[in-house]
């Protein structure tokens, strides 16, 4: 980044995500011109101080967020359920959760989408575990999980940034906390979208199904920002309207 200034070019960085885990050592030592976040709260409490202060930081909500996916991001669709799993010590676990969630909701399609690329080990683990799903859980197979978003009304992680780009399609999200002796888990930050067994997670839907309760998308945009045009605008209006005068730390949208 150093030597490209010295020509007069701009460096552009991207977050990898939002992390499981709050405090990433290698995030502490980022220097770019524009730096581009999902969202303002992971900045804003715990790494402001850590990063440059000339370094433009953009809030730009979910980076695959196409036009596509922006035009259809709030279409209706059936109140099935995904679970994203992500390699945890406490997999087991999360997996014979979510089938009891697909067994109380046997009504509904329940996918699992393990994500792309993971190896043998887990994979083979993956395997095992659905054998034991209930009828209505179907492995979904697709790479893309946003294809996936478009059709599901409800989302459950452990820590995958899924959890967060879901609630930008109008998803209601929840994140399983299964590791108490995970300290620093980042989801934490949000309460409201946290849940311990498949009790809470049935709790939830059914409270807000009946009118008990409602999702609180607004609450979650520190979280992950939900601006009114997709990714590609938003970049597009960050680097028209960049200037080294512009580094000011703060966060930006159009």
């Amino acid at each position: 980044n150093q030597e490209l200034r010295k020509v007069g070019g701009t460096s552009i960085g991207m977050m990898h995500g939002i992390p499981t885990n709050t405090y990433i050592s290698e995030w502490n030592e980022v220097d770019f011109d524009i730096y581009l976040v999902m969202g303002w709260h992971l900045y804003e409490k715990f790494y402001r101080d850590m990063w440059p202060s000339h370094m433009k930081v953009v809030a730009t909500g979910c980076f695959r967020m196409t036009p596509e996916y922006f035009a259809r991001r709030h279409q209706t669709r059936p109140d099935d359920i995904a679970y994203f799993p992500i390699v945890h010590r406490n997999s087991d676990f999360l997996m014979a959760e979510t089938f009891r969630v697909a067994e109380h909701f046997s009504d509904r399609t329940v996918y699992v989408k393990m994500k792309a690329g993971r190896g043998d080990v887990e994979q083979q683990r993956f395997e095992r575990q659905v054998e034991q799903a209930p009828a209505n859980v179907v492995i979904y197979e697709d790479v893309v999980a946003y294809d996936l978003l478009l059709k599901i009304s409800y989302a459950l992680g452990a820590g995958t940034t899924v959890s967060a780009e879901a609630v930008c399609f109008g998803v209601k999200s929840f994140v399983f906390d299964a590791d108490p002796k995970f300290k620093k888990y980042y989801f934490r930050n949000f309460p409201e979208i946290i849940v311990e067994t498949a009790d809470d997670v049935i709790q939830k839907i059914e409270d807000i199904e009946a009118g008990r309760a409602t999702y609180n998308f607004d609450g979650l945009d520190e979280m992950i920002a939900m601006p009114d045009q997709d990714f590609f605008s938003v970049m597009r209006h960050t680097i028209e309207t960049y200037t080294d005068d512009s580094q000011t730390g703060a966060f930006a949208s159009p």
